[in-house]
């Protein structure tokens, strides 16, 4: 085996890892919302959703008041 190719072996491994790693996450989240829903109700996925929704606005706000006051377009 040559050295290019155990870079690009060990290189690729970390990405495999990571991209598991979000898709349990992903899966542990469905699951913690499920059990929510069946907890407490329907009601709660309307909280969430304006919650996310007022969360992922306000990011987007706060990212364009960045490029605003530090935009490098001055």
């Amino acid at each position: 085996m040559s050295d290019t190719t155990a870079i690009i072996t060990t290189a690729a491994r970390p990405a495999a890892k990571s991209s598991r790693l979000i898709f349990t996450a992903i899966a542990l989240a469905l699951v913690v919302l499920v059990a929510a829903v069946a907890v407490v109700g329907y009601p709660l996925v309307i909280v969430l959703g304006i919650a996310g929704t007022a969360a992922f606005l306000s990011g987007l706000v706060v990212l364009t008041a960045a490029d605003l006051f530090f935009g490098k377009g001055k």
